[in-house]
């Protein structure tokens, strides 16, 4: 196996254990103690979803480099936000909260994972070059 198929296996693992986690916390009753700062959850949210925004992305960058950039830069965001409209259904058939502003740092975290990505601020393309859009 090439290393190149390693760095793909790895990706893809590291999102789906990063889609878990989520998966995970989003469900877990809410914290009774206070925040450490205000609108603490919000940013938990968005830091989530850029997080798996970014591998996702990365992922689907590595296994599918034929394909359109934006295209799949634009299914990322729209498969993160999906996602975390869901959960957001999910908590609120369990006893916790529906709440909009989640989700809308949910997708506003996925947008900026994309940008971290698609700027190559944090390169996982060991000995290639990343091309921009």
């Amino acid at each position: 196996m090439r290393w190149n198929s390693f760095i793909k296996v790895g990706l893809w693992l590291a999102a789906t254990a990063w889609m878990g986690a989520v998966i995970f916390f989003s469900l877990q009753p809410p914290s009774s103690g206070p925040d450490l700062f205000p609108y603490q959850d919000k940013v938990q949210h968005f830091i989530a979803y850029a997080v798996m925004a970014y591998l996702s992305g990365a992922s689907l960058l590595k296994t599918f480099s034929n394909f359109s950039r934006p295209a799949l830069f634009a299914a990322v965001v729209c498969w993160c936000g999906l996602y975390g409209l869901v959960l957001e259904l999910i908590q609120s058939r369990i006893g916790r909260d529906f709440s909009l502003l989640d989700e809308l740092a949910n997708v506003a975290g996925a947008v900026a994972g994309v940008l971290v990505l698609r700027s190559g601020l944090i390169r996982i393309f060991h000995g290639q070059k990343q091309r921009g859009l």
